[in-house]
């Protein structure tokens, strides 16, 4: 029963694409992007994903186990009105939505999504159509050479043809074979797909972390050159606070040989920092000799003979005889009035940790593959940096399960769409200079942005926010709770033609803006899909859902 109770499930992770192996490596290889991150865009409006553009790979893999739910492909890549023409603002609306879950213990489960948005259309994919071939019989033919030739099998052969015996056939027979077209195209993950609707699986088709689920797609602004921006996001309806609260209690106690073995240590405040040093030992030959200390370079002392591995300080200064040194402590004991000395021969160092008269100054979560664990005096220590060595009884082990490297954030948005507490105040020229504001759930990230320290926001700071390596590796660690941008209810179009009527006068352009965000809506709608994907077990029934990043969540 005990067991049972222990339950875990956690899938396999993997990132999306071949050339990212670390998170370091994605944001390196993000870095100076200004569009398509997680938690805001340039504008500061919301983004729930992460865009990946034509610098990753074309194939497209499934970030942990799980099973596929859904699905859409574009016979073509669509556009706004008046663009068909040109080559301009190609747009995808194909995805693919994964379900998988985590388990621990049991009976607290947390059910999440994994979307591939803006995936290739139909014509990237290689359909695997079946064609038929007349095949004249030639001298030294036979069915299986055929069959080979043709990638097909005799038994297909003979039942095609109505050939009953394998040897029956002549020199100039004409035969009818059906084999499948050579296409080198990637084969879509999907046998025999539905195109240009959202289809619901009946049953649902389970997939591996790791596997290619399909090609990156377009998705253009109008009147701009197509370019590749595949959106990936993971996002769900459960209560991550109340799960991971759940997770780390039972994480706590759980003493079970079940339990996950830690992959995080968290580093408390106000805990003893300890340096490395050197310290000198009795070296000897093996390990079970020892090392006679003598005095007056002559005789042997009283003192018992000491073994491999005794912590001794000597006075290398002072050679004696020219062959030892004299000794001045033993294990931390003062012995330099006893005369003692010890060959040179015999004396070794090793690294220890030394107490400092520093504590730690903040909380910190540090993945145990990222850090050096020691062991001196059969005490167990755990190594950050250089500089910095803590008890390891001090720290406190986690695994990913109990999310305590998540800020968890439920963001209360008034407009839906953006991450500000007004978005009115930074998209009207008259109110551009007043005070422009995160909500209020997000002051750890306003502090980063604004580089001035003025309590304000500037568009520049926002625009240059979005760009920064250590803005995008912070939000990766948040999961917000947010109105999700593919719910037809949560039209970003419809929230700025709201403020633009309001402010027709003050506004330039007001017509060509109006006729902009019209046509934006007709977009947006294409791309909303959680209607349709609504009766899915465990998919959200509101647009209000916990967001996390995939790469984030990947790493951890």
């Amino acid at each position: 029963m005990a067991e049972e109770e222990n339950i875990v499930h956690i899938p396999n992770f993997s990132y999306p694409f071949k050339k990212i192996t670390d998170e370091k490596k994605c944001y390196e290889l993000l870095k100076d992007k200004a569009e398509g991150n997680y938690l805001f865009s340039q504008h500061g409006l919301w983004h729930g994903g992460l865009h990946f553009d034509s610098f990753f790979d074309k194939e497209i893999k499934c970030i942990a186990d799980g099973e596929i739910v859904a699905y859409k492909i574009n016979t073509k890549y669509l556009q706004n009105e008046g663009e068909e023409n040109e080559e301009n603002g190609l747009y995808s609306t194909g995805f693919i939505l994964i379900r998988h879950y985590f388990e621990y213990p049991k009976d607290n489960k947390l059910t999440f999504f994994s979307l591939y948005m803006h995936m290739a259309d139909k014509s990237k994919y290689n359909e695997e159509k079946e064609t038929t071939t007349t095949y004249t019989i030639k001298s030294g033919d036979s069915l299986s050479k055929i069959a080979s030739q043709y990638k097909t099998t005799v038994a297909q052969i003979q039942k095609d043809n109505n050939i009953a015996n394998a040897n029956s056939i002549a020199v100039g027979q004409k035969l009818q074979i059906k084999s499948k077209s050579t296409d080198t195209k990637p084969k879509y993950i999907i046998e025999n797909p539905i195109y240009d609707t959202v289809q619901i699986l009946a049953e649902p088709k389970s997939i591996k972390a790791g596997e290619n689920i399909g090609l990156v797609g377009f998705y253009t602004p109008p009147r701009q050159k197509a370019r590749i921006a595949t959106h990936l996001e993971i996002f769900t309806k459960d209560d991550v606070k109340n799960f991971a609260k759940d997770a780390k209690k039972k994480y706590e106690e759980d003493k079970s040989p079940n339990k996950p073995k830690p992959t995080q240590i968290k580093v408390p405040i106000e805990k003893d920092i300890y340096k490395i040093e050197e310290q000198e030992i009795v070296k000897t030959p093996k390990a079970n000799d020892t090392a006679t200390l003598k005095d007056n370079c002559e005789t042997q002392t009283e003192q018992e003979p000491l073994t491999n591995g005794t912590q001794i300080d000597v006075d290398e200064s002072s050679l004696v005889c020219g062959s030892r040194y004299e000794v001045d402590s033993i294990e931390g004991k003062d012995v330099s009035e006893e005369n003692f000395t010890i060959y040179k021969g015999s004396v070794g160092t090793i690294n220890i940790p030394k107490k400092t008269d520093k504590k730690t100054q903040e909380e910190k979560i540090y993945k145990l593959s990222d850090v050096k664990i020691i062991e001196s005096n059969k005490i167990k220590y755990v190594q950050i940096d250089e500089e910095t060595v803590l008890l390891y009884s001090d720290c406190e082990e986690l695994h990913p399960i109990t999310f305590d490297w998540a800020r968890i954030i439920d963001i209360q948005s008034k407009d839906k769409i953006s991450i500000f507490d007004s978005l009115e105040n930074h998209v009207v020229p008259t109110s551009v200079e007043k005070n422009m504001c995160l909500s209020d759930s997000f002051t750890e990230l306003f502090k980063l942005i604004d580089k001035d320290n003025n309590n304000m926001l500037e568009l520049l700071e926002i625009k240059e926010a979005s760009k920064k390596e250590l803005i995008k590796q912070t939000t990766s660690k948040y999961i917000v709770k947010h109105s999700s941008e593919w719910h037809k209810e949560i039209n970003m179009a419809d929230v700025f033609l709201d403020i633009f009527s309001k402010h027709k006068e003050e506004i330039e352009n007001s017509c060509e803006i109006d006729d902009h965000y019209k046509k934006q809506k007709e977009r947006i709608d294409k791309l909303s899909f959680f209607t349709e994907c609504k009766d899915i077990e465990e998919f959200p029934k509101s647009d209000d859902v916990y967001h996390f990043n995939p790469i984030g969540l990947v790493g951890e």
